[in-house]
């Protein structure tokens, strides 16, 4: 099936149709590789479009640039705890700098987001954004 015969004098010639066994094989392994390698990837990149959510929605609110740092800690907290952010509270303390610019205050927020591969092998990500907490402009 899928193979035609031609007569050529006294030679056949063979013209087959479709991808062979081992062509078959090849891609199937290679599509189980890339889906194997998006599913450990997957959670990496979903972790950091939830910080970067989290730290985007922190920067927009009206009250942001008086808040403490002990405040900031705990408002992303509460944040990270909705969005299942895997760090703690002493993580996120730990990995927050400040610093008065003259927009506000520039908020920087760094950390590893770690995803094993196989049981010897990791993929980190280093995470870094840094946004600004502006002050409340008069209206």
């Amino acid at each position: 099936m899928g193979e035609h015969s031609f007569q050529r004098g006294e030679a056949k010639l063979y013209v087959s149709k479709g991808v062979g066994f081992y062509s078959f094989i090849f891609f199937l392994l290679m599509f189980l590789g890339l889906a194997y390698f998006t599913i450990k990837v997957y959670p990496i990149f979903n972790e950091k479009l939830k910080v970067d959510s989290a730290l985007d929605s922190l920067a927009s609110s009206d009250n942001s640039y008086t808040m403490t740092s002990r405040q900031i800690s705990s408002a992303l907290d509460r944040r990270f705890s909705i969005d299942y952010v895997s760090l703690t509270p002493k993580d996120i303390v730990k990995n927050i700098s400040l610093k008065k610019v003259p927009e506000g205050v520039e908020l920087t927020f760094s950390y590893l987001i770690n995803s094993a591969l196989t049981k010897k092998f990791n993929l980190t990500y280093s995470y870094e954004k840094t946004v600004i907490l502006a002050r409340q402009k008069n209206k």
